[in-house]
């Protein structure tokens, strides 16, 4: 299954569908708009204050919370969702949503990769990860452990 890895919280910010768009200097490979797509967060534990700063940190601790998730408690280097397929859009300046605006960089060339039917699973399920677009064995989904890991998060 094509996989793609995101840093944490914008990960479960976009399995959950807070964050609608996930955006990348790069245009999401052909083919992808029907293939099912894992969705990973990785690995590396990122410094939310130096990159975002406080108030902003501070907002996504609040979203997540909302959502019924601790920013401080996020899986990291595991599958986390997954969704039908993926697309992506060029950009061409600021997104209307603040929300938006502020979990990602909205520069004209940019694209916005918007999923089909995305889902959580219930149970992070630990890769590797890899940057880019990889690949994991579609059976990590049809495990005994995953098979009702559908619509809830960790």
């Amino acid at each position: 299954m094509k996989t793609i890895s995101l840093w944490q919280p914008w990960a479960t910010l976009w399995v959950l569908q807070i964050k609608k768009y996930e955006t990348r200097s790069w245009t999401c490979p052909a083919g992808m708009a029907h293939e099912p797509t894992a969705i990973h967060a990785a690995k590396k534990k990122v410094n939310l204050m130096a990159v975002c700063g406080y108030s902003w940190m501070q907002e996504i601790r609040s979203l997540l919370s909302a959502a019924g998730h601790n920013l401080d408690a996020l899986p990291l280097g595991a599958v986390i969702g997954r969704c039908d397929g993926l697309k992506s859009t060029p950009i061409t300046g600021p997104n209307a949503d603040r929300v938006e605006n502020m979990l990602g960089l909205w520069s004209a060339d940019r694209y916005a990769w918007s999923p089909e039917r995305m889902r959580p699973i219930e149970k992070p399920i630990p890769v590797k990860g890899m940057q880019r677009i990889f690949n994991i064995p579609d059976r990590v989904f049809s495990e005994p452990s995953q098979a009702s890991a559908q619509m809830s998060l960790f």
